[in-house]
């Protein structure tokens, strides 16, 4: 019963075809005004900053068929390090966002125009630090809790629902459109309290994308 069980598991992966592609969200006028009402998360590595989740963001993935496992990772990180005569400094701020989506084909297979329907989860683990050879312990302890509430407005997760089409021009070359609903979380945390904030949104999308054989 064992061998069954792990052929009937294994082998929609053996008959996979791997996938490469690019999605590409145009900049617009909502992404002016967030930046010009200053609601970026300060360290330039956030969900909304641009650089995490850029407008071309690569993906890769599975074709198994009837389903497409895609998976996408986002790093975003900056540092900065000052020496003196006397001491060193070292900060940090960056984000890693990984992120996994399936996608549903509807209709038979060998269609010109594949449409599909998915959702996908992401979220984004925070990194910052700032220390320093000079530092007091009240300095020193000031500066954790700084990274900290640094590390809070970077952080954030999500997830996504939507549909799609896909049509081949040529052999295993795909172009075609994604929109999405998305639901972002997001926290921030001073010296008193901890606040946690929700964003849902559309997002349209086109895509480029090539499937090995």
């Amino acid at each position: 019963m064992l061998p069954v069980l792990l052929w009937a598991l294994g082998a929609p992966a053996l008959a996979a075809e791997p996938v490469l592609g690019i999605d590409w969200v145009p900049f617009g006028r909502a992404d002016l005004v967030w930046v010009d009402e200053e609601r970026t998360s300060g360290t330039g590595v956030g969900e909304f900053d641009g650089l995490l989740r850029p407008s071309l963001t690569p993906y890769g993935g599975l074709d198994l068929g009837r389903t497409t496992l895609v998976v996408g990772l986002g790093v975003a990180l900056e540092r900065t390090t000052t020496w003196t005569a006397e001491s060193r400094r070292s900060v940090s701020a960056g984000g890693i966002r990984p992120s996994v989506d399936l996608q549903r084909h509807l209709g038979p297979d060998e269609e010109r125009v594949r449409p599909w329907i998915g959702g996908g989860l992401y979220g984004t683990l925070p990194i910052a630090r700032d220390v320093s050879t000079a530092y007091t312990d009240e300095e020193a302890e000031d500066a954790a809790e700084g990274a900290t509430a640094t590390r809070f407005r970077i952080a954030g997760a999500g997830l996504r629902l939507g549909l799609g089409a896909e049509m081949s021009p040529v052999e295993n070359l795909d172009i075609g459109f994604r929109a999405h609903l998305v639901g972002h979380n997001g926290w921030s945390r001073t010296e008193d309290q901890v606040s946690w904030s929700s964003l849902v949104y559309g997002e349209a999308g086109l895509r480029l994308q090539f499937r090995w054989p």
